[in-house]
């Protein structure tokens, strides 16, 4: 028996256990240049560290320990430059980073204080949520939505953030003009310090509003929050929340109004409210007694034949060409896609209302089975984002190390899923550049924990593999990884003893050479390093083995 992983074509000639054809792909490195060091720091634990306590010495904040993750993306950087929204999660403040797209970074204070663990909490009590020590985590994944204001009004990208003590949801945007304005960063005494700073905080909706209009005996868990896109019978906007099953066995729909309110946007003596754009949610409930959710779990149960129901471990996808939510049961190893129903759909669906929820199967256990084999342990996927040029979403499974693509042009019953990454070529037969010195292979043995970029960039996906501290390039053609850094090349220079990135943002091409530039959060260091990159032809190689 023979099986082809990766296929080339040419004239091969053979090395090693494989053949290396010919023919190449484009893949990525770091940037080889006297000019320019690939990787460069832009902020580190100092800078973060000294934004949220300027009084503090160097030598006493080198020995605090930071624990810091990224929130997402905002426009608050000079001019509306691009930031990474940074919670600090020790000392509970939100701080961010400025990009420095343009390849130029201010030279002091590159990190930003909006939020330190005072005024969090202080403007958690303006906005009508008592809660103690309020703090973000890193569970439940924030979401990026932009939400309009109405009609001919523009719009707002927020960030939607679970805040775990008082249950709540929270949006985060940035304001296009001054808003609680620090005037010296390096006092803490001003009026402003650590209450906004540029970053207007909203509640959509708190944990105890959630028990109030769902009449439940408790603030249920949220486990996944889903943008379903705005609605366009109104201005409102819809989120998918679901909860921990053991506590609500349904999904429920938020609908969010953008509105004005009246804000005190300079805390400073003589400082005065402004009208500010904030959200506020409500759930929608269906049916004639307007008492129904979204969709139960028990709609699941039958769809599935399963007497359990778990789509709370993966974070949905959009699927673009009907708007529909792809989720993952865990309990069958399916795929369901979950979308709301329109006036002709309903005609299908007695008992149900326009705007409510229905699912079906998108991708069968056999289909997934039929590419890696059946197992008895639970498939965990965990990645997930749009193919570039195929009707696909590519999916990351961990336990079988595979990333698949599912079709969405085809039904249920069709193959549609396919490999794009088998488990030999994401384990062991990724593509090293730059070998260990004095010949050899460098095996490491660690299970791949892998986190994606945020963008795909000639046809790679960068992803970074906290299982073996390694920045990697997918490629989708050739099925192919390639190592662009390990954890060395991280850690000499942030000085730290791992690398750990939870953030990969590609921010364009940076002149004179045409290089790709990228932005990266290390949570290890927490730091913001900006990684260069160069292209380079891979040859293709076709492996064979047998018996």
């Amino acid at each position: 028996m023979v099986a082809v992983l990766t296929l080339g074509s040419g004239c091969d000639t053979k090395v090693g256990n494989g053949i290396v054809s010919t023919s190449t792909f484009e893949s990525l490195g770091l940037v080889e240049s006297l000019d320019q060091e690939p990787i460069q720091v832009l902020s580190d634990k100092i800078d973060l560290l000294k934004s949220i306590l300027p009084s503090e010495v160097v030598a006493t904040l080198n020995k605090q320990q930071s624990e810091s993750f990224p929130l997402g993306t905002l426009g608050l950087g000079a001019g509306g430059r691009s930031s990474v929204l940074v919670f600090e999660a020790n000392l509970r403040a939100i701080c961010s980073a400025d990009l420095c797209e343009t390849g130029e970074c201010a030279q002091t204070n590159p990190v930003k204080l909006h939020y330190n663990d005072v005024g969090f909490e202080e403007e958690m009590d303006d906005l009508n949520v008592g809660v103690n020590f309020p703090t973000f985590g890193q569970v439940v994944p924030s979401i990026q939505v932009d939400i309009s204001r109405g009609n001919g009004l523009g719009g707002d990208r927020w960030i939607i953030a679970y805040e775990i003590n008082s249950r709540s949801l929270v949006g985060l945007r940035a304001r296009d003009v001054g808003y609680r304005n620090v005037q010296n960063p390096l006092d803490p005494d001003d009026p402003n310090f650590g209450r906004g700073n540029g970053l207007v905080m909203s509640v959509i909706i708190s944990g105890a509003e959630m028990q109030s209009q769902l009449g439940l005996g408790t603030q249920p868990r949220i486990t996944r929050i889903f943008d379903l896109g705005p609605d366009a019978s109104s201005n409102k906007h819809r989120l998918l929340v679901f909860f921990a099953r053991e506590v609500l066995r349904e999904v429920h729909l938020i609908e969010i109004e953008a509105g004005v309110t009246s804000v005190r946007t300079d805390l400073s003596p003589g400082g005065g409210n402004e009208p500010v754009w904030t959200l506020n949610g409500q759930f929608r409930l269906f049916g004639t007694a307007e008492d129904q959710p979204f969709l139960s779990l028990a709609e699941l149960e039958q769809i599935t034949q399963e007497v359990d129901v778990n789509i709370g471990d993966f974070q949905p996808i959009r699927i673009n060409t009907d708007g529909s939510a792809l989720v993952f049961d865990s309990e069958s190893s399916q795929f369901l896609k979950i979308q709301s129903l329109s006036a002709l759909d309903i005609l299908e669906h007695p008992g149900k209302v326009v705007g409510q929820g229905h699912a079906e199967i998108a991708v069968e256990r056999s289909t997934i089975d039929g590419e890696v084999g059946s197992s008895s342990t639970e498939r965990d996927f965990t990645e997930s984002w749009g193919h570039p040029v195929q009707n696909e979403i590519v999916l990351v499974e961990e336990n079988t190390n595979t990333i698949f693509a599912y079709d969405f042009t085809l039904a249920s019953d069709e193959d549609n899923m396919r490999q794009i990454v088998n488990s030999i070529s994401l384990v062991s037969n990724r593509r090293d550049p730059n070998p260990v010195a004095g010949g050899g292979v460098l095996i490491n043995n660690e299970e791949p924990i892998l986190l994606k970029g945020e963008e795909d960039i000639l046809n790679n996906r960068l992803m970074f593999d906290r299982g073996r501290d390694e920045l990697i390039a997918v490629n989708y053609d050739a099925g192919t990884v390639v190592i662009i850094a390990k954890r060395a090349s991280f850690t000499d220079v942030t000085g730290g003893d791992l690398a750990d990135i939870t953030y990969i943002k590609y921010t364009g091409v940076e002149q004179p050479d045409e290089m790709q530039s990228i932005r990266v959060w290390d949570s290890s260091t927490s730091s913001l390093l900006k990684v260069l990159l160069q292209t380079r032809r891979e040859p293709t190689i076709t492996t064979l083995f047998g018996n």
